[in-house]
């Protein structure tokens, strides 16, 4: 498994550090404002949408947990929310299908993560053996490389926040887990490695 790590890593190139430690991992999704009851309390918030801002309305608790997760969604495109600021954000459905990460890197399920950048650089590339040889949701197989282009607020230290795409992956991949063995991810602690900067979109 470490030579495989190593070769991929740095593909005969001259070896350079290895990061490694053991890591918490959890799951994160996209919500889908379909998904929610239109008939429930409304609120209103603005959305900026490259130089013009929007005005919408969504369900109160759409809003909360668009606040959670970080991205949502919508017939008009995917809303990211940017804790920093508080703003919401609308982008392009085609380009981001997803959602976005940082430095507008796109998320792709099961390949993106969320991490500390503090303790692991945005952009780096991660090896998880627990995922390695996984049959997906979506029909592929996982590698076990994961890349980190995303963060948020509950993670800390060592901590991967693995994106699994909507709520029906995201369900489909913790049965996944749990046939596997790691039924809690709250409390499941791993073995993981990365190289900062080796990450590939």
């Amino acid at each position: 498994m470490l030579l495989d790590l190593l070769e991929y890593l740095f593909g005969g190139s001259k070896p350079k550090k290895i990061n490694s430690a053991n890591v918490r991992l959890t799951r994160y999704k996209i919500i889908n404002l379909a998904d929610y009851d239109r008939t429930a309390s409304l609120d209103h918030f603005v959305v900026r949408d490259g130089d013009k801002t929007l005005l919408l309305a969504a369900p109160v608790q759409f809003i909360a947990d668009l606040r959670m997760e970080g991205m949502a969604r919508t017939e008009s495109g995917v809303i990211g929310y940017d804790a920093a600021t508080r703003g919401y954000t609308l982008y392009d459905p085609k380009k981001y299908p997803w959602g976005v990460g940082i430095g507008n890197r796109p998320l792709v399920p099961f390949k993106s993560c969320a991490v500390d950048p503090a303790v692991i650089p945005i952009g780096s590339r991660i090896f998880l053996s627990i995922l390695q040889g996984v049959h997906l949701p979506d029909g592929t197989v996982h590698s076990g490389y994961i890349d980190a282009v995303d963060v948020g607020r509950a993670i800390r230290g060592y901590h991967i926040d693995l994106f699994s795409g909507g709520q029906q992956w995201y369900s489909q991949l913790d049965a996944i887990l749990s046939k596997a063995g790691y039924a809690d991810d709250t409390k499941l602690t791993l073995s993981a490695a990365w190289e900062a900067g080796a990450g590939h979109a």
